[in-house]
């Protein structure tokens, strides 16, 4: 009987992963004005989102829109009510992705009949000083050559920033977090954090911090020469570079943490 019951399930498993037989596609392409120091605001659900610098005032936007769905006719209509919105709030942009609702219920999806899916991945280019605020839920966040303000969050996805400068905070749950600053603001203060993945950051040899890590199911290493105020007890460890300056806070639950220097 048990072996019976799984043997269902898993043929239901298979006639429902065949659901998406059919793949629409289309591309976004935009530019427009934004000042150096001024703000992007990027919101997505699903795909990623990768940023890297230019000499220009200006922000480039391209996303790639993919639907899948059970029939060609069902995915390209959908994509046809798939727009990228942008919006001008003085110095500010918001780029937003906006389509009708998406989900399916249990026995919906069991029996096939699926609600089309979305995933959009944007790539964008900004100027070098621009504050960003990128948001997705499943999938990974790029960042390289941007100094300003950065809020980087992800639920599903790994958060990567290079050569980036300012203040900085990088959030995801599922993933691991990579930032490599060029430059830390002393009175800046910052904070990196997942559950489930490790935490790599790598600072300029002359950075002022005052440091706050922790972790549950890992470890901490440093290669910096650290005064610890109180005690380094196995996975937290508090103390300061430099004489302390910037507050920096890093936080995972299942994964090592590595402060290094660039």
């Amino acid at each position: 009987m048990r072996r019976n019951t799984i043997g269902l399930l898993l043929a239901l498993m298979a006639f429902a992963s065949s659901a998406f037989a059919y793949t629409a596609r289309k591309e976004f392409r935009e530019t427009r004005a934004l000042r150096t120091g001024g703000e992007l605001e990027v919101k997505n659900v699903n795909g990623s989102i990768s940023v890297s610098s230019w000499d220009a005032d200006s922000a480039s936007v391209e996303a790639e829109i993919e639907v899948r769905a059970s029939s060609r006719r069902d995915a390209e209509e959908f994509l046809q009510d798939v727009e990228i919105e942008i919006r001008e709030i003085g110095t500010r942009l918001i780029v937003e992705a906006k389509h009708p609702r998406t989900g399916t219920g249990f026995w919906e999806w069991i029996l096939g009949r699926r609600s089309p899916e979305v995933s959009i991945e944007f790539r964008l280019r900004l100027p070098r000083k621009c504050d960003a605020s990128l948001r997705t839920v499943n999938g990974a966040i790029h960042v390289e050559g941007v100094s300003g303000t950065l809020s980087l969050s992800t639920t599903n996805g790994q958060i990567e920033a290079r050569d980036v400068a300012g203040e900085v905070d990088a959030s995801t749950v599922n993933g691991s977090l990579r930032i490599e600053l060029t430059k830390v603001d002393p009175r800046a203060r910052m904070e990196f954090k997942t559950v489930n993945g490790s935490i790599r950051l790598y600072l300029p040899e002359d950075a002022r911090v005052d440091l706050d890590a922790s972790t549950v199911n890992g470890r901490i290493d440093t290669d910096f020469p650290l005064q610890v105020s109180g005690k380094y007890v196995g996975q937290h460890l508090t103390g300061s570079l430099n004489g302390g300056g910037s507050s920096l806070r890093l936080r995972t639950v299942n994964g090592g943490i590595d402060v290094l220097r660039r």
